[in-house]
Order: structure tokens, then sequence, then C-alpha cells
């Protein structure tokens, strides 16, 4: 759960800027302009282009000031592109075709498509569809499908229009124009069908249809997320008067009947040869009629892809780094961007002048690195789920001017830290320039499959690194042309107590392709302090020289398929620079939806994307006790409609998620005991709470239109704290007076932990 994501960019970046030869690797020839020297504000070196600016005229000829940097441009205005209808982007000066946002911005006969004007899809160019939706209806509610259309090799042909029909089975399901599916009231198996309008072209969704329940009976429905169907022989319990523990038949469903007495929790459990899923347990369920969404993870497997960017687009230049990822599931809440990017890799990286062990430095498995003509690291492994999916990515050539002109700000920074202490917030503010500048990738439709695991003593499954995944290549064909501005409320305070607030908000600007996760599109990054010139005062600091309290976000056009789906915006607050730290991790975070984000020019005078008024804050004087699997809540976090404990177990990746309402979070919480044959994961708890408009819990668990797998279409804000020894805001209870530690450690705040360094004798 941890969000490292800075250490991926800066990793690499900081290798180049830590050990960049004095002789550039082709000679010289991409360098650009000699900059004029200058002495640096920051610490006193001479450092050339490195020196701050706020103006452009401060800056060499070829050079803009960006970020209170110089850097060296293609373009400062529409002129200087030599292709015809090109125009220049100011905040990556670079040259692009023309950029538009609707049809009306394009002429007769032609439509704005991934950002661009372009004459509009031939129906005829169809060679075939996918369509994609729930695959479980209920009676009376509705359910969206989505169909797209490919040609004949495999390229998505966006603006196509659908025709939507029922196919088969007698559930008395019902579609519209629109293709919303309304449940019948009969139970049975259906079939859908798309047909490309105009054409013969059609594709179809097969689903189960669940009537009405009685009000005196008690049913509950499993689904796989990942599969969309029903998840067979799942075990669920019910913990009432009489307990009842019942498992999931052909069709998803355990049917209690009339059940006695008040239901004081419904657990769900499942594992089998082959594949398995975090346990989800639900206190004091509001409804009798429950539809439970898990996604299941292959058992002794491992799913994923491997492949290499293609730089071919971009200038030949001496850097080239990339990053790539496959399509994120789940709640926004879960992400974890370390296993977005892949287990760290020891990797051999011969930079002349740069120290480095001779085991290799650690990177990513999702970065690829090549300085030169050498290239350290030329592949690039992404993890996910098995399934349809879509790889993502982001890779950029640089310059090596571009890198050496920040040697005088960034280098002193990494040579006096270690990775336990890199101050991750002043150098992400100092390398914002560099990420403006990448290129967006992206492949729909990418099948991920599975590897079988091999353990050994060192490693429970090396395939995660070696395996023999499908390999790809990854065009990378999106500039980061577009440039929005979310406003940023005041960071929350530290949980727990403790002084000053969250030092940054992390932005991700991303699109979700139905049917296969939410692809990112762009990163942006604000700090509360930029240095000892702008003290930390619970505010992001303003970018380019504008004013503070927001965050510009460089994203790509919707390309290559993407255009027609909402953009979804994420501000995510964190300590930046305690990333690594060992006394727990706390998240806070911003949700929005929306077609279209403003586009802005001019950060002084754009319009902004409003968000949230306030960070939602933390719960304080909560703790959970792992001896007698109690959690007691403190203070509840303001805002929150309910909340989500999640558990794990000892083995990492196997999880346990306990969802409370808002109002039950008082007092104590017992977790449930496991049925026989199920692993124990009442270890390692979060305190997750989400805040939604007008949803309570109780819609939410509901078989409605609106369940756990759609949790991010309602979450409008949400905190992830981490329960640890000492933590004020939730601590980690295993030791008392009267308990004893393991040898070394000592109990301290009723929590073993290492005894404190001596202080050195005078």
């Amino acid at each position: 759960m941890r969000t490292q994501l800075p250490l991926a960019l800066i990793l690499p970046l900081a290798l180049a800027l830590a050990g960049c030869p004095d002789d550039e690797p082709n000679g010289g020839n991409d360098a650009g302009p000699p900059a004029a020297p200058c002495t640096s504000a920051v610490d006193g070196k001479i450092g050339g282009e490195a020196c701050r600016c706020k103006e452009d005229n401060e800056c060499a000829p070829g050079y803009a000031c960006t970020n209170r940097f110089c850097f060296q441009v293609a373009c400062e205005t529409d002129d200087d592109c030599l292709e015809e209808g090109q125009v220049c982007i100011a905040h990556t000066g670079q040259c692009t075709d023309q950029i538009c946002t609707d049809d009306g911005e394009c002429g007769a006969g032609r439509v704005c498509v991934g950002g661009a004007c372009q004459i509009a899809p031939d129906p005829a160019s169809v060679a075939s569809c996918s369509l994609t939706g729930a695959q479980v209806t209920r009676q009376g509610e509705t359910a969206q499908l989505a169909a797209v259309a490919y040609s004949s090799g495999g390229a998505v042909v966006s603006r196509m229009a659908y025709e939507y029909s029922v196919g088969a089975g007698d559930t008395q399901i019902a579609v519209s124009a629109e293709g919303v599916m309304t449940g019948g009231s009969a139970d049975g198996n259906w079939t859908v069908k798309a047909t490309v309008a105009g054409t013969a072209v059609e594709c179809t969704l097969s689903g189960r249809n669940y009537a009405d329940v009685a009000n005196d009976s008690m049913r509950v429905v499993a689904v796989d997320s990942r599969t969309g169907g029903a998840l067979v022989g799942a075990t669920v319990v019910v913990d009432a008067a009489e307990d009842q523990t019942l498992v999931t038949d052909d069709a998803g469903i355990a049917d209690f009947g009339v059940v006695a007495g008040p239901v004081t929790s419904v657990s769900l459990f499942y594992r089998n040869a082959d594949w398995e899923a975090d346990y989800v347990t639900i206190l004091k369920p509001q409804g009798n009629d429950l539809m439970i969404p898990v996604t299941t993870y292959p058992v002794g497997k491992v799913s994923g892809v491997k492949g290499r960017f293609d730089f071919s687009k971009l200038p030949d230049r001496d850097l080239k780094v990339g990053l790539a990822g496959l399509s994120l599931q789940g709640s926004f809440a879960d992400i974890d961007f370390m296993s977005l990017i892949g287990d760290l890799v020891p990797t051999q990286v011969n930079i002349p002048g740069l120290p480095l062990p001779d085991e290799g430095v650690p990177l990513p498995q999702g970065i690829t690195l090549a300085f030169g003509p050498q290239e350290f690291k030329p592949s690039f492994t992404a993890l996910g789920l098995e399934g349809t999916r879509t790889l993502w990515g982001l890779g950029a050539a640089f310059r090596l001017s571009d890198i050496t002109s920040l040697l005088p700000t960034i280098a002193p920074l990494i040579q006096d830290a270690d990775l336990d202490n890199l101050p991750f917030g002043t150098l992400l503010g100092a390398l914002s320039p560099l990420i403006n500048q990448m290129t967006h990738g992206v492949k729909l439709g990418t099948q991920v499959n599975l590897v079988t695991c091999n353990p050994t003593e060192e490693n429970d499954c090396p395939e995660r690194v070696t395996g023999d995944f499908e390999e790809h290549v990854l065009p990378l064909s999106g500039g980061l042309d577009f440039r929005t501005s979310f406003s940023v409320p005041a960071l929350p305070a530290r949980p727990g107590g403790g002084e000053g607030w969250l030092s940054a908000a992390l932005g991700l600007v991303a699109v979700e392709v139905p049917g296969q996760g939410v692809v990112p599109l762009g990163l942006g990054v604000g700090v509360d302090s930029l240095g000892e010139d702008d003290p930390a005062d619970g505010r992001v600091s303003g970018q380019d020289d504008q004013p503070g309290d927001q965050l510009a976000i460089t994203y790509a056009r919707r390309h290559s398929g993407l255009d027609g789906n909402d953009h979804w915006g994420l501000l995510l607050s964190l300590d930046v620079d305690g990333l690594l730290a060992e006394d727990g991790t706390a998240l806070s975070g911003i949700v929005v939806r929306t077609p279209r984000l403003p586009v802005c020019a001019d950060l002084q005078s754009c319009e902004r994307q409003a968000v949230a008024d306030s960070f939602m804050g933390f719960t304080t004087g909560s703790n959970y006790d792992v001896r007698n699997r109690t959690y007691t809540a403190g203070t509840g976090a303001e805002g929150a409609t309910f909340y989500r404990l999640k558990m794990s177990g000892l083995d990492a990746g196997k999880g346990w998620a306990i969802y409370v309402d808002g109002a039950d979070h008082t007092g104590e919480i017992v977790v449930p005991a496991v049925p026989d044959g199920f692993d124990d994961r009442a270890e390692s708890p979060w305190v997750q709470a989400f805040g939604t408009d007008d949803v309570s819990l109780g819609d939410i668990l509901a078989f409605n239109a609106t369940n756990l797998d759609g949790i991010n279409d309602v979450t409008k804000s949400f905190t992830a704290l981490e329960c640890t020894g000492g933590n004020g805001a939730c601590a980690l209870v295993d030791c008392d007076a009267d308990a004893e530690c393991d040898e070394g450690e000592v109990c301290t705040e009723r929590s073993c932990q290492d005894p404190p360094e001596e202080e050195p004798a005078p």
C-alpha cells in the first residue's frame, strides 16, 4: 500500500544527475546552444542554465523558464514549428498537431478524435467489435454496456454508433438504444448483442439475471470482478442469533432464507486449488439482498507482460527513460504505485564517475533506462490481473543539457542523503519539468496471461521477474499536450497530533477503459515547501511563479482509442519526504470524474477543476490489538460515510476487507474467526475512511446499480492510515506490562519495538 512512485521516477534520473560524464555520449551534437554561466541561487555553484528564473527573458535564447528553471525548448511560438498546421505547446516547448476539444473546432466532415481533428471514421473500416459491461443484473436495476469497434489491423475505430438488442434468454431483461440494460423478473441466463450501425459486424455479451428475493429471506450473491461472472464455491458465513454457513451454488448464490435475530456480520471466504480472493466482512448489513464482488487471484501463478518502448518517433537524444504499467483495477484508496511498476530488480548500471555496488542498482521492473549507446535496462515487465487489460507507459528522450542543467540543485540533495531520507518533495519539484516532456503510449486490449511460479528458498515466485510473459512493443505517440489545473485545498494535518501537515499533493489524470480498468494519462506534483525560501504552511506552493493552492498536471490526449471515456482526476496528499519511513504511512485523497477537464494555457487566469472543499482528515485515538483481534475506534474522520479495515495475513498479498457504516464506527470491533481450512488474515491493519455524496454503505452493498466494484464512482474523498507501534492515530497493540516481546525488543507504548539507541557518553 506504500505509495512510492516518486522513488521510481527519481531514481533513474538521479543516477544520470549524479554520474553524468564530462564528455557527452554523442559528442555534444544534441546538447543545444551553450548556456550562459550564472550563479545558482540555491548553493552558490556555477550552474549555467541551472539558475532559477521567473521569466523567459532571464534565460538564454532557445530556453524557456519552466517551473523556475531554464529549459531548452524546440519552439517558443507557432512560427517555430516546421510542419504546416502544427502549434507550439507552451508548457512543453514542443510542436504538435492542432489541438481540439470538441467537433465544433473542426471543419465540415471532420471530427475531434483523440484531441486532433481528422476525417470522420468510416464504418466500412470496422472488422470486429467487443462488448463489455455488467455480467450480472437484478430485477429493475440498470447497468451500462460499452461497445468498441476495431479495424482489421486491431486499431480502435472511434465514434461508431451501435444498435443494441437482446440476443437470447427468457429473463425479461431489456436493453435501450443507448446500451442501458434493465434487469428482468425471472432468474436465468441472457445474451445481449451490439451491431455496428451501417455494418453487419456484431458482438455479444452473456450474463445472468437475478429476480427479486422475498422480503423475509436473506440472499448473498458472490461475483468475481476479474471475470464479471458468478463466483461458485465461495463460503458465506452469516453471524446472527444462530450462525449459518453456506457455499455459493452455480449461480453464485447463498440463499439463507429466513434468518433469526439481527445479523451481526456477513463474511465471504474463497479459495480453491487454482484461485483465491481477499476475504470480505460486512458489519451490521442494512439489507437482505447483498451482492459481494471480489477479485480472484491465481494460486501459485503470476500474470503480466514484457516489452520494450518504441522511441523511434522521439528525437535521438542521450538519456532515454520509460515507465510502463497495466491498467488499474479496484479502489483508488488501494493504489500502490510500486505494485504498478513492479518489484525492484538489481540492474547493472555503469556510468563513468559514479560508484555503484557490484550487485547493481535497484530499479523497478516497469522502468527502462538507456544512456547514450548503453541500454542499462532495455525492457520492462508490467504485472497485473490476468485477462484483457490496457498497457500504458510514459517515455522520454532527454538532452544531456536538460539533465546537467539541474546538477547544482539536485546533485547535493542526492549526495548528502540516503534512500531513507531523500527530500522527495524538493526533488520532484525540480524534476517536474522533465516529467512534462514525456510522451504517452497505450495499447488497448492487451492479453495478460498466467505464468507458473517455481518457489525457491529465497523467493516464493522468481517468475515475477524472470517469467516468460508475452512480449509487446509499446509505441510512444501522445505528447503531454494538455494541461489542466486543480484547485488544491489546505493539506491535511499529520495524523496522531504530529506537528505540521502532509507535505505534498500528487496528481493523476486518467481515463477508464470499460472492462479493462483505469489508464493514467499524466502525473503532477505540488509541494508545500520548495526550499528554505518557501517555508511549509500547509498550502501547495505556486508553480511557474503562479498563485499557490493549485496543481497543474500535464497529460496526454485521449488517443489510440481512449476518446469517448470520462476523465478521472485523483489528488493524493501524503508525506512525500517520509515515504520510506517505518512509522506508518498516511494518505488522503480526493476523486473527481468529469467528461472533460478544463484546458489551461495560462495558469494565472485559467479555469480550475473544482474538487472537494477539503481533504479528509484521519481517525485519532484508534488502536488494533493483535492478541484479541479487536479494533477499538477512536474519533472518526469528519465527513466519512463508511470505513474499511484492511487486514492482511502473514503471507504478502492476501487481504481481508471489513466494512462498517460511519454510524457504527464506535467502541470495539472484533474481527471474526475464519472457517476451517482458511488461513487467518487478522494482521497488519489499515484504517480507510470513505466520503460519498448521498450514497450510504447500505446503498453500495445492496444488489443494485451501485455496487462495491464501482466504489470509485461514488467516492469523493478518502483516507488510508497504517496502524503501527506508537502511532497516536491508530496504534498497533501487541504487548503490555505483563507480556513479553521477542528477544531484543521492548514493550513501548503497548507495542513491541526495537529499544531506543543509547546516547553516546560525553
